[in-house]
């Protein structure tokens, strides 16, 4: 059956697996498109009519174990946010977080990127997260979260900067509805 928490009007609950056919929210679109388990989201239910329920966002985050694999010796761990306006108003808190690579043909053991490259590649991030989340709606958003399209932006971008692997949103905070 699909994930579904049938609970009284405004109450918060843990989602249950149940027979409640829930009314399509852009978290149901991304807790059916996942298909890695690293991705979590977490879900307030509004209402619940017979056998349906309607829900609302709270966020969306990466399992800490994913995270703490992207950890590793001898590279530069860089982490940035922002917060983004979509279309259709809501007001959400974007986290991303990225490693440096180590090039082709190095033999230095390290790739520690400046304070400098550090700060030039954050502002990149945020730019790309704001650029991104203002020019579509909740629902287009949410498809962008599935892909990693937004992390692959970054790569891209960031390309010239420093050579970043691993870039992925690692939080979504929903701040206003």
């Amino acid at each position: 059956g699909r994930r579904c928490a049938v609970a009284a009007q405004g109450r918060r609950s843990r989602p249950t697996l149940g027979r409640a056919a829930c009314t399509s929210s852009p978290w149901r679109i991304l807790t059916r498109m996942t298909m890695s388990s690293s991705v979590r989201s977490s879900s307030d239910v509004r209402m619940s009519r017979d056998r349906a329920c309607l829900t609302n966002v709270d966020g969306m985050d990466v399992t800490t174990d994913k995270v703490r694999s992207l950890v590793r010796k001898w590279q530069s761990l860089i982490g940035a946010h922002g917060d983004v306006k979509t279309t259709d108003n809501y007001v959400l808190r974007i986290f991303a977080i990225g490693c440096t690579k180590k090039r082709q043909n190095r033999v230095k053991k390290t790739c520690y990127a400046q304070s400098s490259q550090i700060r030039r590649i954050r502002k990149k991030m945020t730019d790309i997260m704001t650029r991104e989340a203002t020019s579509c709606d909740l629902k287009d958003l949410v498809l962008k979260f599935i892909p990693d399209v937004i992390g692959k932006e970054i790569e891209k971008s960031c390309r010239y900067i420093y050579r970043l692997q691993n870039v992925l949103i690692r939080e979504v905070k929903m701040l206003k509805m």
